[in-house]
């Protein structure tokens, strides 16, 4: 393939790209304002959890479940205050101390002290994500 031939494929698949993504974009909206009303029309209120509802009309049959999830943070200041008041075995039965990995200390370690590295390893795995792609400009002329 030529370079030009390269060019305008890599074009013609960023317009496609730009032009799905503006589609997708609407499309999303418009789900948005549908699952309010849906909210809406089933009078919806929960402080959490979930709640089905049912429709049946001469056009068919609908259930629609709604669930209200709760994400609780933790205010890491205070911990070392409720730790001590709670006890420490009754603090590890509340709360999880999630370990993850310093990215740029665990590049250094394995560069500079690799006998470390390799008992640390040890313990790590690794996943790739899934490569973005994210056009920063489009002309079509």
């Amino acid at each position: 393939m030529s370079i030009q031939e390269n060019n305008d494929k890599l074009f013609d698949l960023t317009k496609r790209l730009s032009d799905i993504k503006k589609v997708e974009k609407q499309c999303k909206e418009a789900r948005i304002e549908i699952e309010k009303e849906i909210i809406a029309a089933t009078g919806f209120s929960r402080p959490k959890g979930q709640q089905s509802f049912e429709s049946s009309t001469r056009g068919g049959f609908a259930e629609v479940t709604l669930k209200q999830p709760v994400t609780v943070y933790v205010n890491e200041s205070k911990i070392p205050s409720v730790r001590k008041k709670l006890g420490s075995a009754r603090f590890k039965e509340l709360f999880r101390v999630k370990h993850s990995v310093v990215a740029r200390e665990l590049t250094k370690l394995e560069k500079d002290e690799k006998d470390i590295y390799l008992v640390v390893a040890d313990i790590l795995s690794s996943k790739p994500g899934k490569v973005s792609v994210n056009v920063k400009s489009l002309e079509v002329r």
